[in-house]
């Protein structure tokens, strides 16, 4: 489906714009997360990969950087995979809505940028960020 968001939509998911001085541009989108020890996408994050894929579609100059992160349970070497598989999981679905694979970039991090080490919130690392990046020429 073909629709246009305004600004005050953008804000309230989780789009934030920032212009920097070296007349790049970067969208931050909201992560999406992922169940413990999973790297399939939710049905309740479809939404913000829809509109990553809508921004990306409108601008084709746009790249984007996945970031796959983990809980700290597990060896460093699994978590790696698993961030790992879990931004492949995001970049394959937004291939499936259009996206040419070679704006796609991928990185995991594993557990080594945690948003939070309360264990009661773990579930907030396991996730997939986003940064999309439009380098004016």
């Amino acid at each position: 489906a073909d629709f246009e968001l305004s600004q005050t939509v953008k804000e309230s998911i989780g789009i934030e714009k920032e212009t920097k001085a070296s007349a790049e541009t970067e969208l931050a989108f909201r992560p999406i997360h992922f169940d413990f020890d999973r790297y399939d996408i939710r049905s309740d994050d479809t939404m913000m990969l829809k509109i990553t894929a809508k921004e990306l579609a409108d601008d084709s100059t746009l790249k984007i950087l996945i970031e796959g992160h983990c809980d700290p349970y597990g060896s460093d070497k699994y978590n790696y995979n698993l961030g790992l598989r879990r931004a492949i999981s995001a970049k394959n679905y937004l291939i499936k809505l259009g996206v040419k694979p070679e704006r796609i970039s991928l990185i995991s991090f594993g557990e080594r940028q945690p948003v939070s080490t309360d264990s009661s919130e773990y579930w907030k690392n396991r996730r997939c960020e986003f940064k999309l990046k439009n380098e004016k020429r």
